[in-house]
C-alpha cells in the first residue's frame, strides 16, 4: 500500500507508477513509428482525395488524434504493415466524408437563407429549388429527431466546429462519449434521410 513520509509525500506503489509510465511510452513510440511508416502515405492519399486543400493537415492531425484516444490501440493494430495502412487510411477516408458532407449541409443552409431573401435565384429553376430544400428538410428532420444529447454533441462539432475535447468540456463529459453521441447521430442521420449520398 502506498504510505506517507514525514513530508508528506506519497511513496510505495512505485511498480504501478514505472509501469504506468512505460505504458505511456511505449504507446507515445508506436503512434511515432505509424506517422513515421504511413504520414507520407496518408498525405498522399488525402491530397488526392481533397486536392490542394487546408483541410488536409486538420485531418491529419485528426487521425492521430483519433488513434491516440483509443484505449485498445495495441489490439486494434496489427503486426501486418498493410493492415495498419488500410486501419488509417479508412480512419482518413471517414473523416474526409464527414468533412464534406458538413459543407454540404452548411452551404444548404447559405443557399435556404439565401433563397428566403430573394437572392441568386435567377440560375436556379423552381424544379432545382425543390430539390435541394425537399433534402434540407429531411436532414434537419433527421437532426432535430435526435436525442438531446447527440444532437447538441453533433451541431456543436458540425455547425461550430468544437473539438471533442471543447465539447466534452462543455457538456461535463468525457472525449469518448462525445465521439461515441456523434457517430450514433450520424448513424442515426444517414439511416433517416436514406443514404449518405442524399445527404451530400
Amino acid at each position: 500500500m502506498a504510505t506517507q513520509n514525514e513530508s508528506g509525500m506519497v511513496v510505495g506503489d512505485q511498480d504501478n507508477i514505472v509501469a504506468f509510465a512505460g505504458k505511456k511510452e511505449e504507446r507515445k513510440q508506436l503512434l511515432a513509428r505509424m506517422f513515421r511508416e504511413h504520414g507520407q502515405v496518408l498525405r498522399a492519399f488525402l491530397l488526392a482525395r481533397m486536392g490542394d486543400s487546408p483541410d488536409v493537415d486538420d485531418i491529419m492531425q485528426e487521425v492521430f488524434l483519433r488513434l491516440s484516444r483509443m484505449e485498445d490501440i495495441d489490439g486494434r493494430l496489427s503486426h501486418e504493415f498493410r493492415e495498419n495502412r488500410s486501419f488509417i487510411l479508412t480512419i482518413a477516408n471517414n473523416l474526409v466524408v464527414d468533412l464534406s458532407r458538413s459543407k454540404v449541409i452548411r452551404r444548404r443552409y447559405q443557399q435556404s437563407e439565401q433563397g428566403l431573401d430573394g437572392e441568386k435565384q435567377v440560375e436556379a429553376t423552381p424544379e432545382i429549388i425543390a430539390d435541394y430544400r425537399e433534402r434540407l428538410e429531411q436532414v434537419e428532420r433527421a437532426i432535430l429527431s435526435l436525442p438531446p444529447v447527440w444532437r447538441k454533441a453533433f451541431v456543436m462539432n458540425r455547425f461550430k466546429h468544437l473539438s471533442y475535447r471543447q465539447i466534452a468540456v462543455e457538456m461535463g463529459v468525457s472525449p469518448r462519449s462525445v465521439e461515441k453521441y456523434i457517430g450514433h447521430a450520424l448513424a442515426k442521420i444517414r439511416r433517416l434521410v436514406g443514404a449518405l449520398e442524399e445527404i451530400e
